[in-house]
């Protein structure tokens, strides 16, 4: 399954990225430190919206334990995005961890 996912998210990303600069979230409410940091870079902005259009996209064509296992993943995913606050460099963390998902 895990493959699977990946490879529909790779497909998703391929289909098209967001706008670069612009968060899939508005920046005007960010309160975490992922949010302010992701809102200022124009590069973690864009990755965070290519990846929630991937993630809204492959949703659509999952279902039930696709749908699951999905969601599991990008909970999983989110922690380890988190984790980037303790690094060196957090925006370098936070993008390759973009990039990799």
């Amino acid at each position: 399954m895990y493959r699977t996912t990946i490879a529909v998210l790779a497909f998703a990303l391929a289909c098209g990225g967001a706008a670069a600069g612009t968060a899939s979230f508005q920046c005007s409410k960010a309160k975490s430190w992922v949010e302010k940091t992701v809102c200022g870079s124009d590069r973690l902005s864009g990755l965070d919206l290519d990846l929630a259009v991937a993630y809204a996209r492959t949703l659509k064509v999952l279902s039930g334990q696709g749908r699951k296992s999905l969601g599991s993943e990008q909970r999983a995913w989110w922690a380890r995005r988190n984790e980037c606050r303790k690094a060196s460099d957090p925006a370098a963390c936070l993008e390759a961890r973009y990039e990799g998902r």
